[in-house]
């Protein structure tokens, strides 16, 4: 599925020790996320059930050189962009399942 044309280049690294973002802050909420989205050929919304350990986030660094990436979409960015770093650590990814299906779980 196509979408409209976007671009992105920046250099990045790590600026200082772990931050250790605590439990309901902005840095925890936004890194902390156990599920994943996209799309197949067809343009269903799939997700996908994930499982590591919290992601051990640093303070980061960057030079953004070219970002398009919401031109399309009419939004202008502004301010300083808030960064975060982590090392590599694995993750388990479940079979992706249509979106709309019902959690069994839930019930």
């Amino acid at each position: 599925m196509a979408g409209p044309d976007a671009r992105f280049a920046a250099w990045y690294r790590p600026h200082g020790e772990s931050i250790g973002e605590a439990p309901g802050s902005v840095g925890r909420w936004l890194a902390e996320r156990y599920c994943l989205y996209t799309l197949d050929q067809g343009g269903r919304v799939l997700r996908a059930e994930i499982h590591h350990r919290p992601w051990p986030l640093r303070r980061a660094e960057a030079q953004i050189s070219l970002n398009t990436m919401t031109e399309s979409f009419g939004i202008r960015l502004r301010g300083r962009p808030l960064l975060h770093y982590s090392d590599r650590q694995d993750t388990v990814i479940w079979a992706p399942q249509a979106a709309d299906r019902k959690d069994e779980s839930a019930t």
